[in-house]
């Protein structure tokens, strides 16, 4: 009797356990990712802000009336109403025309969440949806790096990572359209087949979701058209399947129906094809824009490279992506610059009341693809331990910066750019090492203020590293490994004596941008509106006291005590007079207390403060 059909059996039944096993350890960061928003909802932690409140108003409006007009909405008791957080209850309505300002995609997906579970039931269908980029990873890695362990592990290692697990379950359109992006682009790049009007649905939601998501979509049409017309390599078209050319066209179709349908929308409700978009939404100052890109990468709180380091490796593998698969490299980069640069060009400086990052977003994914050809390379080299390690350095530094972001922190938003962000704005890496504020300034890189950020030495030499490890990565690719190591010698000797020798660029904290002033009867305080961190700080500070007036640099609790760092008193005068002094903030201080300033007297309400600045002083 044959063994054969029972061998067949158990082997199916083999591969059917190891598809499932593996993908229920796929679907383990959509389990964390709901499990954080869960907790965080029951703690009332990063309640919906900014620009969430206004979708879910969107499908609100779908639900209760049936239509898109949602100024109505904003005047109501909502669940949306209910779930701002304390003290916001009055909403600014976004709206022109009694239509919202943003796009209707997102909040249509959202929309039977949104009626069965509410602002709750939205944030765990985003979780979930976005829990789907693992999976893609894993077909990535599976195309790439064959045969091999990788896939699986990297796709956890991508899918826990930032941005996926942390913003998962906010409500905005970036990370759901750089999924659909990635995955069409894999699609593409790996000539499988794929039903039309699935990749076809896919392109016609990229612009529902936000306008700037049309060129990319266009391109990518492009891009399936002709694959399916000049397959190269020669290959079944990724869209056409057993039907036939003729249905390579209908992803380009649904697109268009899709735009002539978005247009028709934006026509009736704004008045302009284009929508609510006017040209004062993106600035004309290059320079900024040119701060903003780079800050996207390399900014301490807001650069991708800073919020996942893991994608580091993928600078490394920029070239040898260019080198092994060109077309990909080039429709990838195409993408991102359609992506990135109309983000920077935003006037609401990196994404505004969100979390930090969020205008990289929609790019993140992309990164990947230099990453898993980074892998393979080091891996044909025998160097896969090599890659082990740098991704393992890579996971510690960004379980640091994970660990922060998980707990309420100030700096998990977006805060408006200013010039003393240098050495006032805190993040995880700082915050972890417990750096001094002129630490923070010549260690960290930061773009927030366009003079500030031209001069700061850190911002370069975390410049000069990204070349580095792109030209390392063409080293490898050439096999000059004595050429890579004199670079990262010379590059190691240039920053250390940069670091060492040249001041961090720092400006003062003005009245106005940084520091905010509060009057009493008897007194009159400046300081900055949230803590600073421990160190020595130059206080100046210009007056027309009229009276003698007492003056003190103290900390405030949040209960009201004060810890008095200096004190002393000061001449009457009619004429304007000026107070320097030097306070020193101790290590053992309260970190949560705010610094003030804090002048005094029978009248002290009614003192004219012309200037007052506050700067760290160098700790050398």
């Amino acid at each position: 009797m044959s063994t054969a059909p029972v061998e067949a059996t158990v082997n199916a039944a083999f591969v059917i356990a190891r598809r499932a096993s593996v993908a229920l350890v796929l679907a383990l960061p959509a389990i964390i990712s709901v499990m954080i928003v869960v907790i965080w909802q029951q703690h009332g932690v990063n309640p919906i802000t900014g620009d969430e409140p206004h979708y879910l108003l969107i499908a609100d409006s779908l639900l209760r009336d049936g239509d898109l007009r949602v100024l109505n909405n904003y005047q109501i008791d909502t669940p949306v109403r209910r779930a701002l957080p304390p003290g916001q209850a009055a909403l600014d309505a976004h709206t022109v025309n009694g239509y919202s300002i943003h796009d209707p995609g997102l909040p249509l997906l959202l929309l039977p969440a949104y009626a069965m579970g509410g602002v709750l039931g939205a944030k765990v269908w985003m979780a979930l949806l976005l829990g789907l980029v693992p999976f893609s990873v894993y077909r990535r890695a599976m195309a790439i790096l064959p045969g091999t362990h990788w896939p699986l592990p990297l796709a956890l290692i991508i899918g826990l990572g930032q941005p996926f697990l942390i913003g998962g379950g906010q409500i905005y359109p970036d990370l759901l359209a750089g999924l659909i992006i990635f995955e069409l682009l894999g699609v593409w790049a790996e000539a499988r087949s794929a039903p039309a009007w699935w990749v076809g649905g896919l392109l016609a939601l990229l612009p529902w979701l936000h306008l700037k998501f049309l060129p990319p979509a266009a391109l990518l049409a492009l891009l399936y058209a002709l694959r399916a017309i000049r397959p190269h390599p020669p290959a079944p078209s990724p869209t056409c399947g057993r039907g036939g050319a003729a249905r390579s066209a209908i992803p380009a179709i649904l697109l268009a129906a899709s735009v002539a349908a978005l247009g028709m929308y934006n026509l009736r409700a704004f008045g302009s094809i284009l929508g609510p978009y006017q040209p004062g939404d993106a600035t004309g100052d290059l320079g900024r824009v040119a701060m903003i890109a780079v800050g996207l990468h390399l900014d301490r709180m807001q650069g991708i490279f800073f919020q996942a380091p893991t994608f580091l490796l993928g600078v490394f593998g920029l070239a040898i992506f260019a080198a092994e698969d060109r077309r990909l490299a080039l429709a990838c980069g195409a993408i991102y610059l359609m992506v990135l640069l109309p983000s920077a060009a935003h006037t609401n400086w990196y994404g505004g009341t969100s979390f930090a990052g969020r205008f990289f977003w929609a790019v993140a994914l992309l990164w990947c693809f230099p990453l898993l050809y980074a892998i393979r390379h080091l891996r044909q080299r025998g160097l896969g331990s090599l890659a082990a390690a740098a991704l393992a350095v890579a996971i510690m530094l960004e379980g640091v910066f994970a660990a922060k972001v998980l707990i309420p922190n100030a700096y998990t938003y977006t805060t408006p750019p200013h010039a003393a962000a240098s050495w006032m704005d805190s993040n995880p890496y700082a915050d972890f090492l417990d750096l001094t504020p002129i630490q923070r300034a010549r260690w960290l890189p930061s773009f927030q203020d366009p003079e500030v950020a031209a001069r700061a030495t850190a911002n370069w030499i975390f410049g000069g590293m990204i070349v580095c490890l792109t030209l390392t990565g063409i080293c490898a690719l050439r096999r000059r490994g004595q050429a890579c190591l004199a670079l990262w010698r010379v590059f190691a000797i240039t920053a250390v004596g940069a670091t060492w020798q040249m001041p961090p660029a720092i400006r003062p904290a003005v009245l106005g941008v940084d520091l905010e002033l509060r009057r009493g009867e008897r007194y009159v305080a400046a300081g900055p509106r949230g803590a600073i961190q421990p160190g020595a700080y130059a206080v100046a500070l210009d007056y027309t006291p009229g009276e003698r007036l007492g003056w003190e640099c103290a900390l405030v609790g949040k209960a009201g005590g004060r810890a008095v760092l200096a004190a002393g008193g000061l001449p009457a005068s009619e004429a304007q007079r000026r107070l320097h002094t030097i306070c020193v903030i101790p290590r053992a201080s309260d970190r949560s207390a705010r610094f003030e300033l804090r002048l005094y007297g029978p009248h002290g309400g009614a003192i004219d403060l012309w200037r007052i600045e506050i700067q760290p002083l160098n700790d050398r």
